[in-house]
């Protein structure tokens, strides 16, 4: 039920962004009679992700074949001579996106706040990041205190 709700919201127009698909699997879930709790990040992505292998399954093609279908799609934008030099930048980043050419944007570790007692030295945990196990002194680090 929360699945094929979601796939029809991103038939819909235009579609939806993400976080929109996102809060709309997170409020389907939470008033669903089947659930009726919050819903978690991890479990409303997977929820998103069977939406999309919905619509796709819908289209009655593979997830190769709309591939190949934007690939030829963008491609012709960029021969076409009639096209814009805007819409031929926008076709191409999006081709790149769909090619795997454009990395990742890496995540900025998060900080705890600075919730020390007193009289204990103040140290930074980082969450996430290359080691997401390091703990630093400030006091030892260049530019702590």
């Amino acid at each position: 039920m929360v699945v094929s709700a979601v796939a029809d919201a991103l038939a819909r127009g235009r579609g939806c962004h993400k976080h929109e698909a996102v809060a709309l699997v997170k409020r389907l879930y939470a008033g669903s009679p089947l659930f009726g709790r919050p819903c978690y990040s991890r479990t409303a992505m997977t929820l998103l992700r069977r939406a999309r292998d919905l619509l796709i399954e819908r289209a009655g093609s593979s997830r190769e074949e709309q591939r190949m279908l934007s690939f030829a799609f963008y491609e012709s934008i960029i021969r076409d001579p009639e096209a814009s030099l805007t819409q031929k930048m926008k076709a191409r980043t999006r081709l790149d996106r769909l090619l795997g050419l454009v990395p990742r944007q890496p995540r900025r570790p998060v900080r705890q706040a600075d919730t020390a007692p007193a009289g204990v030295p103040a140290t930074l945990v980082v969450t996430r990041g290359p080691d997401a196990s390091e703990v630093l002194n400030p006091a030892s680090h260049p530019g702590g205190e």
